[in-house]
């Protein structure tokens, strides 16, 4: 069995273990291991190994895979986690995935009805606040039409559907409006699962991104359904 797991501090906080494919909170960027490129050129497979979020520069033994394929109007992406470390891990939250968009896309749009897939009237947040530690940024989505969108006031946007999802985790930080991707200005939206992470135990699962108006990313998911 593994050493026990020692927490670091994020901020004011002890953290628990979090591989994140992106690097840790000193700006330390995870490893890229492989990829590979498929002969239409249509798909992107890469492995990670990512870094440990509060630690400094440190390697978690666990591997991150993504395969991106540009498909028909959406684009797809299957992923696969594959943790080595022995820890045992919480029954938690699980960003499925977490997703960040420029601040231009200001109105946050999803659907929280009875009626899934029937063109039910979509909700519309226009004015959320940063999520953490924010108990109204969370949306539930069980009807199962649980896709979203980060939407400008043109009306068109960008948006995410993870078929699994259960809730939306969503907010706005240092809201701007900029349209600089640098900017630290940022929109962000996570769909949620509640589960406990297994050793040795790859975890699978797929989402898709589209790009349009509300009505044209609303119809590219149910296409997809």
């Amino acid at each position: 069995s593994s050493a026990p797991y020692v927490p670091a501090k994020y901020g004011e906080t002890l953290w628990g273990y979090n591989p994140v494919q992106g690097g840790d909170q000193y700006g330390n960027r995870s490893k890229l291991v492989d990829f590979s490129i498929s002969e239409d050129g249509r798909s992107i497979w890469v492995k990670c190994q990512p870094l440990d979020w509060a630690q400094k520069n440190m390697r978690t033994p666990s591997y991150m895979e993504n395969t991106y394929t540009i498909a028909d109007g959406h684009i797809e992406v299957s992923n696969r986690f594959t943790d080595f470390s022995g820890y045992t891990h919480n029954n938690s939250h699980q960003e499925l995935p977490a997703f960040y968009t420029i601040s231009y896309l200001s109105d946050f749009v999803f659907y929280d009805g009875t009626k899934p897939w029937t063109g039910d009237a979509l909700t519309v947040k226009k004015d959320l606040k940063f999520w953490a530690g924010n108990s109204d940024a969370y949306f539930n989505v069980k009807s199962k039409e649980n896709w979203c969108a980060w939407v400008a006031p043109t009306g068109y946007g960008i948006g995410v559907y993870t078929p699994i999802a259960e809730i939306l985790l969503a907010g706005r930080h240092q809201y701007n409006g900029s349209k600089d991707a640098g900017n630290n200005a940022t929109n962000y939206v996570a769909p949620l699962i509640t589960y406990t992470m297994k050793s040795f135990d790859a975890f699978e699962y797929s989402y898709y991104i589209t790009t349009g108006s509300v009505e044209d990313i609303r119809a590219a998911f149910e296409a997809v359904k």
